[in-house]
């Protein structure tokens, strides 16, 4: 457990430096962005008007008289000022094409009646606030890691006489997930474990006295990057070729690796078989006076009572990838280290006390819609 924390917090690390980094990144664009640029005045140039020329009468010698010519006054002429030139801090809007700029933020494929300006309004606002929550549904298989004491005496036994426990798996896919993610890179997630454990006795007929159960939500912080942004961490030029390669790149975006830690809110009981618990000898004696429900023999009960769990830190790492639209299957590998503290009692009269080792790994498997 140890090492697997000591691998998980540096990676948790890790992922929140790369988000404040891309957050400063982004802040320091703005502020170029928004940066004033000086503009010019421009003075307003005068409006020219050529004078005019008076008509003027020329006498001729008294033999002769000649009319006054107009001299035709010239057209005025107006010069509009000039307009001072401000650069723009807004993005120009993208040419009304369906190519070159895809509507699909991972495929790179437009859609069907979409220009290029929708799309790209499209993605930015995906980049803002899309996949920030999602729902889905989960099956999980699970791993005991202490399952046998056979032949290590009574004294090491579970309890009493039982030496083994058994899995009994649970495969379908019933187990609902919710995420929340308020800051892109870093939300919380809800799940729910159960593991179930048959027990079997060192005896004749090797008979199971009951099940052993835990169950209950968990609560996670997730720390998720793209795969994409993980490898800018490393290598700039590995982005710049897969730039180059837009196939290459929307298969690396569409894959987000995650890691999660938290706290398990889980219960345990042990639910014994009804033989067993009214006090009969074994399954066989039972059956043979037709299973009786509630009917005590002799006056014998048997009890196994879970008085309290000891719940470890609960560690996930998980990898989501986006199939189609917003679905995307996921896998997870998780694990919690378990004890369970179990009292028995005979006819009523406590016994003695025993810990029962219900630490597990888990493997998930499951889809999400997110929003």
């Amino acid at each position: 457990m140890k090492k697997i924390l000591m691998i998980t917090i540096p990676l948790f690390i890790l992922i929140i430096y790369s988000t404040s980094a891309q957050n400063s990144a982004t802040n320091v664009a703005k502020a170029s962005a928004t940066t004033s640029t000086p503009t010019t005045k421009t003075s307003d140039v005068a409006t020219t008007t050529a004078p005019a020329v008076n008509n003027s009468t020329t006498k001729a010698a008294p033999a002769a008289t000649t009319k006054p010519t107009k001299v035709p006054v010239a057209e005025k002429t107006t010069i509009k000022p000039a307009t001072a030139v401000t650069p723009s801090t807004t993005t120009s809007k993208l040419p009304e094409t369906t190519s070159n700029q895809p509507a699909d933020y991972y495929t790179g494929k437009p859609k069907n009646g979409w220009t290029s300006t929708v799309a790209h309004e499209y993605k930015t606002m995906h980049e803002l606030l899309g996949d920030r929550i999602h729902i889905g549904l989960r099956s999980m298989t699970f791993s005991l890691e202490d399952t046998s004491r056979a032949g290590q005496g009574f004294d090491n036994y579970y309890l009493g006489t039982i030496d083994e426990l058994h899995e009994i798996q649970d495969s379908s896919l019933a187990n609902v997930t919710l995420g929340f993610y308020p800051i892109r890179n870093l939300g919380i997630e809800y799940r729910r474990d159960e593991v179930r454990a048959r027990t079997t006795t060192d005896t004749d007929d090797n008979h199971s006295d009951g099940d052993f159960v835990v169950d209950g939500p968990v609560f996670l912080g997730i720390a998720r990057l793209p795969l994409d942004q993980i490898v800018t961490l490393f290598n700039q030029s590995s982005v710049d070729d897969a730039y180059k390669d837009g196939a290459t790149y929307n298969i690396a975006r569409r894959i987000i690796p995650y890691i999660g830690i938290g706290k398990a809110g889980l219960e345990g009981e042990f639910q014994a078989d009804t033989w067993w618990a009214n006090g009969y000898a074994s399954p066989a004696a039972w059956e043979s006076l037709g299973s009786p429900e509630g009917v005590i023999r002799n006056g014998h009960t048997r009890e196994i009572k879970v008085t309290d769990e000891d719940v470890g830190i609960y560690l996930v790492y998980g990898l989501s990838l986006r199939v189609i639209d917003n679905f995307y299957a996921d896998f997870s590998f998780s694990q919690v280290d378990v004890d369970l503290s179990a009292d028995y009692s005979l006819d009523g009269a406590y016994q003695y006390t025993r810990t029962i080792p219900m630490s597990y790994s888990s493997t998930s498997l499951g889809i999400r819609y997110y929003f």
